[in-house]
């Protein structure tokens, strides 16, 4: 289909299939909150310190996930305008693009977790409480923050090809899994030992490990762009100033909303364990709330810029 021919799309179409995008991954937000309020309660019921000192130490992920939203969202842009003009050859090379760079980030979170993560809790908090179990947490959970970059690439691209559904199955699973583990490791059931906090850091690796082979699989099973390492050493320029174009604004929108958000959790942090635990509860239930929004604006994005990459302005500007 060429970018001339596209058809009209009606705004009750537009409807139709921003439900079928925004669902599953309005889905996929709440089982990550519903995951996130079951991991408080569990670390609730060790104690006060834990649940604020994980609570601290997952705001190294949030930073991370800064990053790699801004690399995710400028992607999904680009990759479904070509998508909708049919063009797979750009798809490609846009995937292996994001690849590259949420390796890069990845490592560096990665590094710096497993090295020097009582550096990293003394931001955001000076209990040598919470400082010493938060560092536990984050030396145990490393792996997850370069897995997690590698899979969100892929869970990128399955929505973007019109897989939302198997993308939401895939980290719901996970997300379930994360829940099961957590239980198991942090209360010490089924004759593993008990391992309070240490034990949620683990099953998150755990989790995210099981994340990137079903993707990994899935992309084997369906040929839905596998890893090149042609494509992905390749640099085009032309591609990246087209990629940073759409990707630097949304970056500096997650930078300043998101560091403004992490100083926050920091200046709560220094005011001791009562008060983080009590944020960290109300944290988790804003994320649930907001699951459902986020799901619309994510799927709206995706389902417009492929209208408008297949040529249909007067479609996108009526719906």
């Amino acid at each position: 289909m060429s970018g001339t021919e596209h058809p009209a799309l009606s705004r009750r179409d537009f409807y139709v299939r921003l439900r079928e995008l925004a669902l599953p991954i309005a889905f996929q937000q709440f089982m990550l909150a519903a995951v996130s309020a079951g991991d408080a309660a569990m670390l609730g019921f060790v104690s006060q310190d834990a649940l604020a000192a994980v609570s601290l130490a997952t705001q190294i992920q949030f930073v991370e996930n800064l990053f790699l939203g801004a690399l995710v969202s400028g992607a999904t842009l680009i990759m479904a305008q070509y998508q909708g003009k049919g063009d797979r050859r750009i798809v490609q090379r846009v995937f292996h693009l994001i690849l590259r760079y949420a390796v890069g980030i990845g490592l560096l979170f990665f590094g710096a977790s497993l090295l020097a993560p009582r550096v990293l809790m003394g931001i955001f908090a000076e209990e040598e409480a919470l400082i010493s179990i938060g560092s536990d947490y984050l030396r145990l959970a490393a792996p997850s923050f370069l897995l997690t970059g590698i899979s969100q690439c892929h869970l990128c691209m399955m929505r973007t090809t019109g897989r939302a559904k198997r993308s939401a199955a895939i980290s719901s699973f996970a997300m379930g899994l994360d829940t099961v583990l957590n239980a198991i490791f942090i209360f010490g059931l089924l004759g593993v030992p008990a391992m309070g906090a240490r034990g949620a850091a683990l099953t998150t690796s755990i989790a995210r490990a099981v994340e990137l082979l079903l993707v990994l699989w899935d992309a084997r099973m369906v040929k839905n762009v596998p890893v090149q390492r042609t494509l992905l050493f390749r640099l085009d320029l032309e591609l990246e100033r087209e990629f940073w174009y759409y990707s630097f604004p949304v970056l500096l929108n997650h930078l300043v909303w998101g560091l403004g958000t992490a100083s926050y959790s920091a200046i709560i942090g220094h005011l001791g364990g009562d008060i983080t635990a009590a944020n960290s509860i109300a944290a988790v239930i804003k994320n649930v709330i907001l699951c459902f929004t986020r799901g619309i604006a994510n799927g709206g994005g995706i389902l417009l810029a492929s209208v408008l990459g297949a040529g249909g302005l007067e479609s996108a500007r009526v719906c």
